[in-house]
């Protein structure tokens, strides 16, 4: 009696890696890593204190000056529910903040929040009005 094989991960399970939902550029004359995106639904939007036009200058201890996007994002990467530590620079002030990791809400259902949002704040025409 073998015992049994392990049952296969169920289809489309979420890798279990999570970012801090931002979009980094790289200026080619400068080297600087500037923040040009900050999507809603993630951990950084989210949390709120990170803004486009930000300058991101380290990732936990890592001094990522002049490295390419493309190796600053593993960085940024990790398990869900872990923290990592993000140092920015606005108008010439460095700031560090600390974020936990989330899977960005996915866009389907941040499109579908949003909409609903905005079907309750705007009057709906179909509602019958109310009895006087």
């Amino acid at each position: 009696g073998g015992g049994q094989p392990p049952p296969p991960p169920p289809t489309g399970a979420a890798p279990g890696e999570a970012g801090v939902g931002i979009g980094l550029e790289r200026n080619g004359e400068t080297n600087v890593i500037k923040v040009v995106k900050v999507p809603p639904g993630g951990a950084c939007g989210l949390a709120g204190w990170v803004s486009v036009g930000d300058i991101l200058i380290g990732v936990d201890d890592k001094d990522i000056r002049g490295m390419a996007c493309r190796d600053i994002a593993p960085l940024l990467i990790g398990k869900a529910g872990t923290r990592v530590q993000m140092k920015l620079e606005r108008n010439n002030s460095p700031f560090t903040v600390s974020i936990v990791r989330a899977a960005a809400l996915d866009g389907d259902v941040l499109t579908k929040a949003l909409s609903y949002r905005k079907s309750l704040s705007s009057s709906s025409a179909s509602a019958p009005a109310p009895a006087p």
